[in-house]
């Protein structure tokens, strides 16, 4: 739903929200649909007619996902062609629910008589239906994941397996309504297997999605819990500079108290403070130009002068020129590489603070 709120005209979007809606319904009707069986407070089959029809209209909103997904725009054409196969099943299970007698509608798969035509008609035609969505959805999601990224790959060639497991599984069904309408027998074990087989390719496909949910979100904790880590390494520098400068504090739209406790806040904590410690080195770079800082000097020694500059800005000393000197310069632009330098002075200073400490 935030995505759909976000981007409220993405096609791909839209359909992959319509599904969702109307999967969730389709359970519902489901339940609906055993218990009206028990109580007959609704006239036989009609719930278990809706809830059938409305799982398709949920499985052809997951095919136009696929759709939209891989061939964007262009795929409208082809969406509203797949509305005829939609409605020809729903027409055919209509018909096939009410030629079946009233006392026959209440029925499942295993235990269904199928040698009653409207039966055979319903979970037959209806059965076809469903290998023509799967087949086509795991088609189109196996051509999606060829232009997608690695990561996004793996998953869609995992749901598109898992969907092609469940085609084969409603294959078999359909076989097995067709012997049964001729008076033929399949062995329980038979139909237990093809159910197994169903339940494995949804577990497939619903791994495929969710994989690179999950890897993007156990890259997201680890950018979390890093920041956190660092942030916490580069508290001995930061404090340093906020003694001699607590104006320069970027406190968030909350106050500093309850920002600190904000731990979802945990980013822009980190980058806020190497950017108080990068604008305190650049008003102290007076003093250190003073104390003759050097960035090829040995690291304890250019903690001992930035503590010193620290303690001659502290005293009110006037600093001799205006000349910047550079500190913790990062090898490369990029910002981590920035933060690298800034963490290496931080823990020199660290490690100096507990020998002076011990002392």
């Amino acid at each position: 739903m935030p995505r759909l709120v976000r981007a409220p005209h993405d096609l791909a979007t839209r359909a992959v929200t319509a599904c969702l809606a109307f999967a969730a319904v389709g359970l519902g009707l489901q339940w609906a649909a055993a218990d009206a069986a028990g109580h007959g407070s609704v006239a036989p089959g009609v719930l278990k007619l809706v809830q059938n029809l409305v799982q398709y209209i949920a499985l052809w909103c997951l095919m136009l996902f696929f759709l939209f997904a891989g061939f964007g725009p262009a795929a409208r054409g082809r969406a509203r062609r797949e509305i005829l196969p939609l409605a020809a099943a729903a027409v055919a299970l209509t018909a096939a629910m009410f030629a079946t007698p009233p006392g026959l509608r209440d029925h499942t798969f295993a235990s269904a008589d199928m040698r009653v035509p409207g039966v055979a008609a319903f979970y037959g035609l209806g059965g076809l239906y469903f290998l023509y969505v799967l087949v086509q959805t795991g088609r189109w999601a196996w051509q999606y994941a060829d232009e997608s990224d690695p990561r996004m790959r793996w998953g869609l060639r995992t749901a598109s397996v898992g969907l092609g497991v469940s085609a084969l599984a409603s294959a078999v069904r359909v076989g097995f309504v067709v012997v049964r309408f001729a008076g033929g027998a399949v062995p329980a074990s038979a139909t237990g297997a093809a159910a197994l087989a169903l339940v494995l390719g949804g577990l497939l496909f619903m791994l495929g999605v969710i994989y690179p949910a999950v890897l993007t979100r156990a890259a997201a904790i680890r950018a979390w819990s890093d920041h956190r880590r660092v942030y916490r390494e580069l508290a001995p520098l930061w404090e340093l500079f906020h003694e001699v400068y607590p104006q320069d504090a970027l406190h968030g739209p909350y106050g500093p108290r309850r920002d600190r406790f904000a731990l979802w806040r945990v980013h822009r904590r980190f980058w806020r403070r190497v950017v108080e410690i990068r604008d305190g080195l650049v008003q102290l770079s007076p003093h250190l130009a003073d104390v003759a800082f050097s960035a090829e000097e040995p690291r304890q020694e250019q903690i001992r002068k930035l503590t010193e500059a620290v303690r001659r800005q502290r005293s009110g000393v006037r600093p001799t020129s205006s000349a910047a000197v550079l500190v913790a310069a990062p090898a490369t632009a990029a910002p981590e590489a920035d933060v690298e330098q800034l963490l290496a002075l931080s823990r020199a200073l660290q490690a100096r603070q507990l020998q002076d400490g011990a002392s």
